[in-house]
């Protein structure tokens, strides 16, 4: 009886190996090593199938921010929070239009709108380049905005200084129309 032929394993390819989306490799020095694992994702695999540290960090670029080093891109206005997303083939992008309540039981009202591009003041950079900040852009007081960039995602927030709605308003939806 013969002996079965030994398995063949498949051969390597550029996305083999371990999967580094949620570990840090740190070396210690003197050859030793540690793995830092995250709940959420510290790499990504480049077009070339080589992992490479996520880097959620904004730049500034003509006309606004831009985080492209990631296979998620992200780019926003300077002076509106137009967002625009893509990653690989795939893009969405979108624009604040306005802010409306809706009561349950009465027609919408709208509570503000974006300014005009030239009446709007250009939106700021935090200090740790991941938050774009925009204040002055509506025509609500105390109405801002901002737009974050984490490992693998990003988040759009309208912040308001003081509740927009009078004092009676109950039951009902502050909607975001872009």
């Amino acid at each position: 009886m013969a002996a079965p032929e030994p398995a063949h394993p498949e051969p390597a390819t550029a996305l083999s190996g371990p999967d580094l989306t949620y570990i840090h490799d740190v070396d210690l020095g003197d050859g030793q090593r540690m793995a830092q694992v995250s709940s959420t994702p510290v790499n990504y695999r480049t077009a070339t199938g080589e992992w490479a540290p996520i880097d959620p960090r904004f730049k500034i670029a003509p006309g606004g921010f831009v985080n492209t080093t990631n296979n998620l891109r992200i780019m926003t206005g300077e002076n509106q929070s137009t967002l625009m997303l893509e990653n690989g083939s795939q893009q969405m992008s979108w624009q604040p239009q306005s802010v409306v309540w809706q009561p349950t039981s009465a027609a919408e009202s709208l509570l503000a709108h974006p300014l005009e591009t030239g009446q709007a003041k250009a939106a700021t950079l935090s200090a740790d380049s991941r938050t774009v900040q925009y204040s002055g852009l509506w025509n609500l007081d105390g109405l801002s905005e901002e737009i974050v960039s984490g490992p693998g995602q990003v988040e759009q927030s309208l912040v308001f200084a003081r509740s927009p709605l009078p004092q009676t308003a109950a039951g009902g939806m502050l909607t975001l129309r872009a």
